[in-house]
C-alpha cells in the first residue's frame, strides 16, 4: 500500500515487523460480508459490468417523488433607484453652491 504526499509516492505501509503490506482481494470473504449485510458484491475490473449492474439495481427500485419545489427567479429591479441616487449625489456634490452638513463633516481631502 503506497503512501502519497502531493501525489508523490514515498515508501509503502510497513507492519508491526516492519514488513511492507502487501493487500491481496479475498472475493469469498467480500461476497459472504456483502450477503450477510444484505448487499451486493461486484468486481470492480471490469467497468461496464459495473455500471450495467447499477443500472440493472437502480431500475428495479421502487420510484417515488420525494418532494418537489419550484424556485421562481426574479428579475432584479433595485439599480434604477441606485443609479438615481448616485446620479442626484453626483449632482449634489459637484453642482450646488452650498454643502450639505454631512458631506462638510466628510472631509475627504484633508482640508482645515
Amino acid at each position: 500500500i503506497p503512501l502519497k504526499e502531493k501525489g508523490i509516492v514515498t515508501g509503502y505501509i510497513k507492519d508491526g515487523q516492519g514488513e511492507t503490506v502487501i493487500s491481496k482481494l479475498n472475493e469469498p470473504l467480500l461476497m459472504e460480508l456483502a450477503q450477510q449485510a444484505g448487499g451486493y458484491y461486484q468486481n470492480g475490473n471490469n467497468t461496464q459490468e459495473v455500471v450495467n449492474f447499477i443500472k440493472d439495481k437502480l431500475g428495479k427500485m421502487n420510484k417515488t417523488e420525494f418532494e418537489a419545489k419550484e424556485y421562481s427567479d426574479f428579475k432584479d429591479q433595485f439599480q434604477w433607484f441606485l443609479g438615481f441616487a448616485i446620479g442626484f449625489l453626483f449632482l449634489d456634490i459637484f453642482f450646488l453652491e452650498r454643502k450639505t452638513w454631512w458631506l462638510k463633516n466628510l472631509n475627504l481631502f484633508n482640508e482645515k
